[in-house]
């Protein structure tokens, strides 16, 4: 019996031996204009960009008019082969040097849209995504997307000729939740995921771009500091000694922190045997947010946009910037030291026994900045007599 998934699964595994053929066959097709632009303009998936958190200001120069236009140390180089006739793109290529790039091919049918993905380097070619997109009388109806990791599955709503949202599947995993798409006067506004255990998760919200960054830093510590206390103390229940309440972070997405809770039973060496900034880890300790053993839920609705906010931030940084890097990089430090100062001074003590050594703490796990931290907290503690 004819199935999409497994034949898109099937035509994913030969995608890299079959891609050079179809690709030459675009390229060698006149009828198509060559045109760069350092933005990723188009996928065949609808509101990509939108699910994406890469929404382009359109009040700007999309392509490349002169050499000059391009700062090979700043901007990505995107080229497109497109028929003007029809505004259709048919190759896309992120260029990353002489050899490596990332490239798609679109076609066009009747009743879907299709487009192909592979990463090309020197050691040759690899496959990255297939994607169709079916139509329903003109109207996004089905949408599939094959990678690695598997094959998910949207299935579209509408109300006459507009989206109003999926209910997304994956083929592997049994998952499962449902998306809205929230207009305001035709405009999309928001984009929310429902999941299947009640939690909304915001995926987009429109003019992010205009949000104050200094504000939405004193929101996310003011919120981080009240949500963790609160939380710890409703959730938390310890009989034995605890030495630190750790936030962990990744620059990659800086906000929210897990959260983890060090049990004094729980080291390996006395104090006096090692530097116990050096046993900071949170996935090491019983007590921790991403599993069941401590319940800390930091996705309220009211404070999702400011997630979304400084992830778009982060991305929008170039790769080779490093004082703005290096800049950003101090300021998330300073919102997580502020969090932990005030956390410092909340009563746990109807939760769960303080070691002499109890300190909150934060790290960046891949900087593994806990040193850092550490002097400034155990610091601050002294000073302030905690």
């Amino acid at each position: 019996m004819y199935s999409i998934p497994d034949e898109v699964k099937k035509e994913y595994k030969l995608l890299a031996t079959v891609f050079d053929k179809v690709t030459n066959s675009v390229l060698e097709d006149n009828q198509l204009t060559r045109i760069y632009s350092k933005f990723n303009l188009y996928e065949i998936e609808p509101f990509y960009a939108e699910l994406s958190n890469q929404v382009i200001d359109l009040n700007q120069e999309l392509f490349f008019t002169s050499e000059t236009d391009f700062n090979p140390e700043t901007d990505d180089l995107y080229e497109y082969h497109i028929n003007m006739e029809t505004r259709k793109v048919y190759f896309k290529r992120l260029i990353l040097g002489p050899e490596t790039s990332y490239e798609t091919v679109y076609e066009y049918n009747e009743d879907y849209y299709k487009s192909s993905t592979t990463f090309i380097n020197s050691e040759g070619r690899k496959a990255i995504k297939l994607c169709y997109l079916y139509h329903n009388e003109g109207i996004a109806h089905w949408y599939y997307e094959c990678t690695d990791y598997g094959l998910i599955h949207k299935s579209y709503r509408t109300e006459g000729d507009k989206l109003t949202g999926y209910q997304l599947k994956t083929a592997d995993t049994n998952y499962s939740a449902s998306v809205d798409f929230i207009y305001e006067e035709d405009q999309l506004t928001k984009i929310i995921q429902n999941n299947a255990s009640g939690n909304k998760l915001l995926l987009y919200v429109a003019n992010l771009q205009n949000e104050n960054k200094a504000d939405i830093l004193t929101k996310l510590e003011d919120y981080l500091t009240e949500q963790i206390a609160d939380q710890v103390l409703k959730n938390a229940h310890i009989d034995e000694p605890v030495y630190c309440l750790l936030l962990e972070y990744s620059m990659q997405h800086p906000f929210p922190p897990t959260v983890a809770l060090g049990l004094v039973s729980e080291l390996e060496d006395d104090f006096e045997q090692v530097e116990i900034w050096q046993r900071y880890n949170a996935p090491d300790m019983h007590y921790f947010s991403e599993d069941d053993s401590l319940k800390v839920d930091l996705y309220s609705e009211t404070i999702q946009s400011a997630y979304l906010f400084t992830d778009k931030y982060t991305e929008d940084i170039s790769w080779n910037d490093e004082d703005q890097h290096e800049a950003w990089e101090k300021e998330v430090f300073q919102v997580y030291l502020n969090v932990c100062k005030r956390l410092l001074h909340f009563d746990f003590s109807a939760c769960f026994p303080k070691s002499p050594h109890f300190l909150v703490m934060a790290r960046e796990f891949e900087q593994c900045n806990e040193e850092d931290f550490y002097k400034q907290l155990s610091a601050y503690k002294k000073n302030n007599e905690i």
